[in-house]
């Protein structure tokens, strides 16, 4: 079942970060967290989708409900 996010916020990547520790920091599934960034190149790891490559600097959208 898809999440429906009403609003997203950008986060910058830094050195070491992952997939999973990002959308932890934020509170969301890697799934959302991968489908809400479609035009990033991804994977399926373990089971989990995962990026393909995360460089330090670019931005992510990261989906977010209002509080």
């Amino acid at each position: 079942m898809d999440k429906t996010y009403s609003w997203v916020v950008k986060h910058v990547v830094q050195v070491g970060e992952s997939t999973m520790s990002i959308a932890a920091r934020y509170g969301v599934s890697q799934d959302d967290l991968v489908n809400a960034n479609p035009t990033k190149a991804s994977r399926i790891h373990r089971n989990r989708p995962v990026f393909d490559v995360l460089e330090e600097g670019e931005q992510l959208e990261i989906p977010r409900n209002m509080p």
